[in-house]
């Protein structure tokens, strides 16, 4: 699974400057975007998620004892380097973070809906808010991609680097592409951008998920039940958008029920759980639907964990303001991050340090590739992202005020 930005913090000279000038424009720019009910810390995890998908994609980048694609072996034939690697990768499970955004987007949607309702206006206006909420920084994402691949002078070919890296980078860029790629027909003018079309389907069917969850106590988990057979029967692999539409109605799910979950809960033993569930997958080679079942099943239960932290003072560290900002640039990062990954390979190959060995490369690479996406996407995130879906907010709320005159 894929799940991105480019830019550096020196300048504002810190990760914390950048958090504090985004809090400076917390009513221009976090307020907007925000739906009622919406926990957040849920939004901190999703930064999270949002990290783990960019050391993901740090991992893989170069070929490491030789092998360009070393994280296809068995656990038990890889190096020592290599088991490290894998380890940390298993625990920081990329394919499962972008699992959680479906499910941290139903849950979101959910809410959302609850607060329009759903007459035809209010469906409207929901709609017009999801699309400026996904589409505009998306569009930007492709602007950024291409010219960084086009322009930025090649130390190492693509084909020299991990079989990700060139099926990411080897990519033929034409006009045609970049207008298929802005409508989503295509999703190859960064590799992240799959997860936008499955975003936008589940958008629109997550309408008539609500409808019928609400029509009676069990017909949620009945449609639960049902997409996990449709996917389970129609899910090609890869990106098939059928394969995740649980994972939008399982979010669906714990919105509706957020208030009956006991601040009892065992949350740190929940939270376990699912990074367990994340790693054995990854470390087991799980793969395909059963795959995609598993990850689901540790972000629900991850995030059951994490709302019922917020009924006790326990877990501060996804309240920190460097959480916080995490989470509020989270979809920058993700879109962006790509486009970074080539810039910094080019880099790190004209320096030299990719012949580091692979403990030192790794790290280091991951480490300047954040803090390059993390500047770029407070960038974005306050130039774009926010303002878009201000746009959105507004176009909504004219929806629904014609309505009600």
């Amino acid at each position: 699974m894929s799940a991105s930005v480019p830019g550096s913090l020196q300048g504002p000279g810190s990760l914390s400057a950048v958090a504090e000038t985004i809090a400076v424009h917390r009513h221009a720019a976090d307020a907007p975007g925000a739906v009622a009910g919406f926990d957040g810390r849920l939004e901190s995890l999703r930064g999270i998620a949002a990290i783990a998908v960019v050391l993901t994609h740090c991992i893989g980048t170069f070929p490491i004892n030789g092998n360009r694609a070393w994280w296809l072996s068995a656990f038990g034939d890889l190096s020592f380097a290599n088991q490290c690697l894998a380890i940390v990768g298993a625990v920081f499970n990329g394919g499962a973070a972008v699992v959680l955004f479906f499910v941290l987007s139903g849950y979101v949607l959910t809410l959302s809906l609850q607060r329009s309702g759903t007459t035809l206006l209010g469906i409207a206006a929901f709609l017009v808010r999801r699309v400026m909420r996904l589409m505009p920084p998306m569009w930007v994402s492709i602007a950024v991609f291409v010219p960084v691949v086009i322009v930025t002078p090649r130390a190492i070919d693509p084909r020299d680097l991990s079989a990700w890296f060139q099926a990411v980078f080897d990519v033929d860029i034409s006009g045609l592409a970049i207008i298929r790629n802005m409508l989503l027909q295509q999703t190859n003018l960064n590799a992240v951008i799959w997860t936008m079309l499955v975003e936008l389907v589940a958008s629109v069917l997550i309408v008539p998920f609500f409808m019928v969850s609400r029509s009676g106590r069990w017909m949620g988990i009945v449609l639960l039940l049902g997409l996990m057979g449709l996917g389970w029967l129609h899910s090609t692999g890869g990106t098939d958008v059928s394969r995740f539409l649980f994972c939008f109605q399982l979010g669906l799910l714990i919105a509706v029920g957020r208030e009956r979950i006991p601040a009892s809960l065992p949350s740190a033993l929940l939270a376990t759980l699912a990074v367990g569930l994340f790693a054995g997958a990854r470390l087991g080679g799980l793969t395909g639907f059963g795959n995609t079942i598993v990850l689901a099943g540790g972000s629900g239960l991850l995030m059951v964990a994490v709302l019922s932290l917020a009924r006790a003072p326990v877990a501060h560290w996804l309240d920190h303001r460097v959480s916080r900002f995490a989470g509020q640039v989270s979809y920058s990062v993700y879109l962006l991050h790509i486009p970074v990954i080539f810039v910094m390979a080019q880099l790190f190959a004209r320096a030299g340090f990719a012949a580091w060995p692979a403990g030192v490369l790794v790290p280091t690479f991951f480490v300047s590739t954040l803090i390059a996406t993390l500047g770029i996407a407070a960038l974005c995130y306050r130039w774009v992202e926010a303002p878009s879906v201000r746009l959105g907010r507004a176009w909504s709320e004219r929806i629904l005020r014609r309505g009600s005159a």
